[in-house]
């Protein structure tokens, strides 16, 4: 027999009214239910009833889910090439019955482009007539002779007083100013030199004046224009 150490209930007075009085036994430690368990007990019930009612319970009443082919090719056909060729002519019909309700806003647009096209046509013309014009005075310019241009008559050959010979018959051809000099080596055959083209003019009248047939473009000569005479002068 188990011997439990002496406490409150050993203390018994000699006399008393009380009744009863044992120790309990402790037979195990008691279980307390978390009603987790239950909530987790009644979702697995709620899901098994749900694939029951999804996949089994159809099979049972014949009445099986649609597969997605199933529900594609029940959906609604497109509209057939006669419905929308009926409506393209009923819209080319509204179109032309608001063509033909409105002619004369038509008529005022198509008034008004010809006159702006007139316009820029004749603008345009007016700009290339003022282009001609101007292309001609220049022209024009170019081909008179300046007879104030300065000219230099430079002698290339071994005579005296050939350049003083060549100022005078400038001078007498119309010239105004012209100055004469020595050039730096001997030349046997006259020409005339020209800086540009608007001095080309003025080359050709000098070298007219001074018989000369010999005529070269050039930057490298003192002034715009000179004339070498050479031992053929």
């Amino acid at each position: 027999m188990t011997k439990y150490p002496n406490d409150e209930f050993d203390r018994v007075p000699e006399f008393t009214n009380r009744k009863g009085v044992h120790r309990q036994a402790i037979t195990g430690t008691a279980v307390r239910r978390s009603p987790l368990g239950w909530i987790v007990g009644f979702g697995i019930l709620a899901l098994v009833v749900g694939l029951f009612s999804f996949f089994v319970l159809p099979q049972l009443t014949g009445n099986p889910v649609a597969t997605t082919a199933e529900a594609s090719s029940s959906a609604p056909a497109a509209p057939s090439a006669s419905a929308t060729d009926d409506a393209g002519a009923s819209s080319t019909d509204a179109a032309s019955n608001a063509a033909s309700e409105e002619p004369g806003a038509s008529e005022s647009a198509a008034a008004a482009s010809s006159k702006a096209a007139a316009e820029s046509a004749a603008k345009a013309s007016k700009a290339a007539a003022s282009s001609s014009e101007a292309a001609a005075s220049s022209s024009a310019a170019a081909s008179e002779p300046d007879l104030s241009a300065k000219v230099g008559v430079y002698n290339g050959s071994r005579r005296s007083g050939l350049a003083a010979a060549g100022k005078s018959t400038l001078s007498g051809a119309g010239f105004t100013n012209v100055s004469a000099a020595n050039w730096t080596k001997k030349v046997n055959t006259s020409i005339v030199y020209y800086a540009s083209d608007a001095d080309k003019a003025t080359a050709q009248k000098a070298a007219s004046a001074l018989g000369i047939n010999a005529m070269y473009q050039t930057t490298q000569i003192p002034g715009k224009i000179a004339v070498v005479l050479g031992s053929d002068f």
